[in-house]
């Protein structure tokens, strides 16, 4: 009986560090495929900028031209980065 008790301790604790062990494979997997997606937003977000600032009918003036290319700007260094980090 004591043998079985044990037993039993034994294979528990091995089914809660297998499930934990593929919680952590799951999260990581997660954590690399948001880390792609974010810098692909930044980039998008880059992109985006850029072409209101160069396109005549979304930046009817010099100003908004100014602001959107510095949005460009700041997403361009903010994909660099995560692309960079990551």
């Amino acid at each position: 009986s004591g043998f079985s008790y044990n037993l039993i301790v034994v294979r528990l604790h091995w089914l809660r560090a297998k499930a934990m062990r593929d919680r952590w494979q799951e999260e990581l997997t997660l954590v690399m495929h948001e880390m792609t997606w974010t810098s692909a937003y930044f980039a998008h977000q880059s992109h985006e900028w850029d072409s209101r600032a160069w396109d005549p009918s979304q930046s009817p003036s010099s100003g908004h031209k100014c602001f959107s290319m510095r949005q460009a700007k700041m997403w361009k260094m903010f994909a660099t980065t995560a692309i960079n980090e990551f």
